[in-house]
């Protein structure tokens, strides 16, 4: 993993100095080499297709929409999972009335975008309201059992709320999101890594003054989290608490095409297996339940998204329904 932040690291350097060379360039310039990038064969000509993106994007800038839009479609040819461009494209067809092809990106967008930003712009072209933020924490009303999911740090409201819907109906009971006021401790490891335990430790005082009885607390962050010998943690809790990160769920982490239903999927087989952890449910031995113990994300990825007969008889017992 060192390797890949590395690589990674190294391959935002290149770009980030390309980009700074292509600013310096007229648009005449940099339309010759976007033109001759074009040119090259299908490998090389996606491995150089961000000079062609930049020429879009200096156009679009300009006011020379349609030749904006020639070089877009051009470089999508190529690069055709860059979401970003594939919303600014479709933005461009709208205005120049082409509805059904803006339409298919923009769903495009909104099936496969992981991140907040791009999926509400994609929602709101389809004139469809994202999700309302999250309101702040209070106590939940009622004595029954429970499951509250606190954002630690900087969360997609989106996946959190689209992840609650599914815990609902697979749990059977009430699951809610609320803001907490959390004090995110300080990264540790590599300066990009957070103790699991000092986040369940946040989370423990962000919820003290609203916490009841029969209500379970899994915080869920984006951040990447480890603790004690763990290189890397899903997931971390004990009995009430509990943290999850989808960090290493998500496309880029990987080296993936984004998928938004895969992120959703993966997401909430660790949260049914942390809500385990918060309401004290054993762990199973069937390696295709949603709560079964993944040595990696192969691992995570093979079991299933519900859960096995015996972890449902472990929550029905833990929530009083037999």
């Amino acid at each position: 993993m060192l390797y890949k932040a590395l690589v990674a690291g190294m391959t935002f350097s290149i770009l980030g100095v390309a980009a700074v060379l292509a600013q310096g360039q007229s648009i005449e310039e940099l339309r010759k080499e976007a033109d001759a990038v074009l040119k090259l064969p299908n490998v090389e000509a996606r491995r150089r297709v961000d000079v062609v993106f930049d020429l879009a994007n200096r156009l679009l800038k300009s006011g020379e929409k349609q030749d904006s839009l020639k070089y877009f479609l051009a470089g999508l040819q190529n690069q055709p999972w860059n979401l970003r461009e594939q919303l600014t494209c479709a933005k461009l067809l709208l205005e120049k009335g082409d509805k059904d092809l803006a339409e298919e990106k923009i769903r495009i967008v909104a099936d496969h975008a992981e991140d907040d930003d791009l999926a509400s712009s994609a929602l709101s072209l389809m004139g469809e309201k994202a999700p309302a933020e999250i309101p702040d924490i209070k106590k939940v009303e009622g004595q029954e059992h429970t499951l509250v999911l606190i954002p630690l740090g900087d969360v997609d409201v989106l996946l959190l709320k689209e992840i609650r819907d599914l815990l609902e109906a697979e749990l059977g009971i009430p699951v809610h999101v609320q803001r907490a006021p959390i004090t995110m401790p300080a990264a540790k490891r590599y300066a990009r890594q957070w103790g699991a335990n000092s986040l369940l430790e946040a989370l423990k005082k962000g919820v003290a003054d609203h916490a009841r009885p029969r209500a379970g607390y899994l915080g869920v962050t984006s951040k990447d989290i480890f603790e004690k010998d763990y290189n890397f943690l899903f997931g971390w809790g004990s009995r009430g608490y509990a943290a999850m990160s989808y960090h290493r769920f998500r496309s880029e982490f990987n080296y993936e095409t984004p998928n938004r239903k895969r992120l959703v999927q993966r997401a909430l087989k660790q949260c049914l297996s942390s809500a385990g952890f918060v309401f004290g449910v054993a762990r199973c031995s069937d390696p295709t339940c949603a709560r079964a113990y993944p040595h990696s994300l192969a691992e995570h990825d093979a079991k299933g998204s519900k859960l096995c007969s015996t972890c449902r008889k472990g929550f029905d017992s833990a929530f009083g329904r037999q």
